[in-house]
């Protein structure tokens, strides 16, 4: 088990983990270049995590949102799926992650625990269908306690509570890597005044 600590400022700066924020603006220009739009308006699509991907690209790796591969390998946006991938292939020319998007604010609930493992399952085998890079092999997964956009009056998790689902979560077999972001040094605001929220995500890895 590797316990990856990542933790940013909220100042205008954003220059507590330089790493981060220099793969968001390479980010950010990737997107602009290829898809003539800022990297802004793709993450409203919820088809993509733009800064957890900037996050993983700092640490060596690229990240492809799960929901939208999901349903990929069902045959409805597989186009759209593709397209994105190849971003990244032709770009960075390597892919070491994908990331799953899943809440896991119920992990204490038996019912959830079962519906999660039943998700960890499915992410599973929903690589084992696509036709990734030879290069790839599935090592593990790794949970970022994230943020995701939602309402005010939705429920989020505290710091406190994020260290304890944090401890939680690194106990879990299925698990390899947990990577725990502090709550209250992620509520950030966009143009519509959504909030950024904790939640968590999925990072399925591979090894080169």
């Amino acid at each position: 088990m590797t316990d990856l600590q990542c933790h940013f400022s909220d100042d205008a700066q954003r220059v507590v983990w330089q790493p981060c924020w220099q793969a968001w603006e390479s980010l950010q220009q990737t997107f602009l270049q290829v898809h003539h739009e800022p990297a802004f308006w793709q993450a409203k699509t919820g088809n993509l995590s733009l800064l957890a991907q900037a996050v993983a690209r700092a640490g060596g790796c690229a990240v492809q949102d799960f929901q939208t591969l999901n349903t990929a390998v069902r045959g409805k946006t597989a186009d759209s799926w593709q397209g994105r991938l190849d971003v990244w292939l032709q770009f960075h020319g390597q892919i070491h992650a994908i990331q799953a998007s899943q809440q896991w604010l119920d992990w204490r609930r038996q019912d959830k625990q079962q519906m999660i493992r039943n998700e960890l399952q499915q992410l599973r085998q929903t690589l084992q269908q696509l036709q990734l890079p030879p290069l790839w092999q599935p090592a593990g997964l790794l949970i970022i306690p994230w943020f995701s956009r939602r309402k005010e009056n939705d429920s989020s998790l505290s710091d406190d509570q994020c260290l304890q689902l944090h401890a939680e979560l690194c106990q879990l077999p299925e698990v390899d890597v947990v990577s725990y972001f502090p709550a209250t040094t992620r509520q950030f605001c966009s143009a519509d005044e959504e909030r950024w929220l904790p939640g968590c995500s999925l990072i399925w890895q591979a090894v080169r």
